[in-house]
């Protein structure tokens, strides 16, 4: 699609009309604010997980970016987390923003924001804080936060005019893009403290929005790639919407990616330049691509980005091959991508697949499992006992339901509920001494599930968290209902589990969640047996493209106030065989040999 040429006359704004996916009314009466700039504000349906609603935002589309769509901060931040901000316009071009727990201040003549605790003015107003600092909100009834400490918050700004990002302000309220506000403010299902919960999304007629991108999967009824990304079929892109995309995905990566240390050339390049730099240098081509006004460049170019660049092993990639694979017709693009993909460099590739080799990894160690032990999560052999689970998962609605009063516990798919029975069973059995949770086929879930089980089996030791935006380390505690009375009291010590000796069992597949369980009980003393675990400490943001690509980010709060990207070093290391050149994972669960090697550890320790 060509842009055409805009006509201003001296009371009406037009713009004709194209055969584009971004439709814009044919002639409207404009405006001008006090600096002279051509706007016209539209009211946007707005649509959240259902396709019908009969919400409106106010939206203001600026005549040199006819296509992005700009809203006041307060009214964002009052629809999409209903609570209250206060703006106060504190001098020229100068502003206030005060949220219930922090507050920033805008500079119109540095186009800045910049606020002594960053992370807690853009966290969600439903989240629990301490003093300074913000905290994992606990969903399930049988977690409770106890308490919330942290080191001092460092100031933050966001510059946009190094993104060429133009917030602008009337007098009385300031303007940012959709885009820019959505990516400040938006995270993972409220397991992410920093930021708070919506996405938000504009298609060039519709704002969507939602907690998480499950809203872009093509399990919907919805045709995914025509509602959400229209332009595709057309035969260009908005000149103003393909600049404004490269520039918001700019900010985006150097200001909320965690930097995880799979491409330390590209991410240190990224950290010291910026990404826009770091992509013109090392890769050129592709800045070319992302900025392009051809779709099907544009496409591989994110497609590229994110899997030869930002790729970490599993925290960070795009949602594009489910939205062309639909029955949409832009599946035709998949082969341009797949041919820059090809391009890569044998290591570039390897590095692209690492998520594949856990996998592959965790179905050995799967496999190898069920040869030696009973399919139970539960086996026992002398005074060891072995509790296996593949994820890291909680299942909110039965455990809502028996608080209600459902005398049943959650089944075992639950991680909480199948840990907490075979740890009572173990504790009760007079013959077990050592419990060993084996995490080698577990690739993550779900962090409520990661605080749970470290409470159960330390009795409450602190989960510790870093945020890269306040250069600030949290230190959280949790209390379990462990008599499930609906009470977190004294009554809970009751059932401890204290007595019994705990090991870990890893594998290079156990990772993300399974990687932070493992740092954190490492940390608390207890013995790691395995191989190196497969990283992923970064928390996982959900964010979307201006132009409508869901994609998640390692986000730069990392699961521990040190880095375990590159994963956990066991205590003591098992070397899996090799079998006609297949590893062979058999002898990590010889659990004679197990209790074996937790005996000297723990005695060795002792003396």
């Amino acid at each position: 699609m060509k842009l055409k040429r805009i006509i201003i006359f001296s009371c009406l704004f037009v713009i004709l009309m194209t055969a584009s996916a971004f439709p814009v009314i044919l002639s409207e009466n404009y405006k001008t604010d006090i600096n002279g700039r051509y706007y016209i504000d539209r009211n946007i349906p707005v649509y959240g997980k259902s396709d019908v609603s009969n919400k409106k935002v106010k939206c203001r589309f600026y005549a040199d970016m006819p296509y992005v769509p700009y809203v006041d901060i307060e009214t964002f931040y009052s629809y999409f987390y209903a609570a209250k901000m206060d703006v106060t316009q504190t001098g020229s071009h100068k502003y206030e923003f005060r949220t219930e727990k922090a507050s920033a201040v805008f500079d119109g003549f540095t186009n800045s924001l910049s606020s002594d605790n960053m992370s807690l003015f853009c966290a969600n107003p439903k989240f629990e804080s301490g003093d300074d600092s913000i905290a994992i909100v606990t969903s399930s009834p049988f977690l409770k936060l106890a308490s919330v400490s942290a080191d001092k918050c460092s100031p933050k700004e966001y510059s946009y005019s190094k993104y060429g990002i133009q917030i602008k302000d009337d007098g009385e309220k300031v303007y940012f893009p959709i885009a820019t506000l959505s990516d400040m403010f938006a995270c993972p299902e409220g397991q992410v403290p920093f930021t708070a919960g919506q996405v938000v999304y504009y298609n060039g007629s519709k704002l969507f929005y939602s907690d998480g991108m499950s809203w872009l999967d093509t399990s919907s009824t919805r045709n995914r790639s025509q509602e959400f990304i229209p332009w595709i079929a057309d035969e260009k892109r908005p000149a103003d919407m393909a600049k404004f995309s490269y520039s918001e995905l700019c900010f985006c990566v150097e200001n909320l990616y965690g930097f995880p240390l799979c491409e330390h050339e590209f991410s240190d390049k990224i950290k010291s330049d910026g990404l826009d730099a770091a992509l013109r240098e090392m890769y050129p081509e592709l800045a070319e691509a992302l900025c392009s006004e051809l779709p099907e460049e544009y496409l591989s170019g994110v497609a590229v980005l994110f899997a030869r660049c930002l790729n970490d092993g599993g925290h960070t990639g795009v949602y594009m091959r489910d939205i062309l694979e639909t029955e949409g017709g832009y599946d035709l693009y998949m082969d341009k991508i797949q041919a820059r993909i090809r391009e890569l460099t044998p290591d570039e590739y390897k590095n692209l697949k690492r998520n594949d080799y856990k996998h592959s990894t965790a179905e050995l160690c799967t496999q190898a499992k069920t040869e030696v032990m009973s399919e139970s999560p539960y086996n026992v052999v002398g005074d060891t006992a072995v509790i296996s689970f593949n994820d890291f998962s909680v299942d909110y609605a039965a455990w809502k339901s028996f608080y209600e009063g459902n005398s049943k516990l959650p089944d075992e798919v639950d991680t909480v509920s199948l840990v907490y029975k075979y740890l009572k069973k173990a504790a009760v059995d007079k013959k077990i001494k050592n419990v060993v949770l084996d995490l080698t086929s577990n690739m993550g879930g779900d962090l409520e599930a990661v605080n749970a089980v470290l409470e159960l089996v330390t009795d409450g030791e602190e989960v510790r968290v870093r945020d890269e935006i306040g250069s600030q380390n949290i230190s959280l505690k949790y209390q379990f209902d462990r008599n499930f009375d609906g009470k977190f009291d004294s009554r809970d010590n009751d059932i401890s589990f204290k007595g019994l000796r705990f090991a870990v069992l890893t594998s290079n597949a156990s990772f993300s969640a399974a990687n932070a369980l493992t740092a954190y009980l490492h940390d608390n003393g207890i013995v790691i047996i395995g191989e190196p675990t497969g990283g992923g400490a970064c928390g996982i943001a959900d964010k979307c493209t201006a132009d409508g690509f869901a994609y998640i980010i390692s986000s730069n709060l990392m699961l521990s106030d040190h880095n375990t990207d590159d994963g956990i070093s066991p205590d003591i290391l098992l070397e899996a065989e090799s079998k006609n050149g297949v590893k062979d994972y058999s002898g990590f669960f010889d659990i004679d040999n197990l209790s074996r090697i937790i005996e000297d550890y723990y005695s060795d320790k002792d003396n």
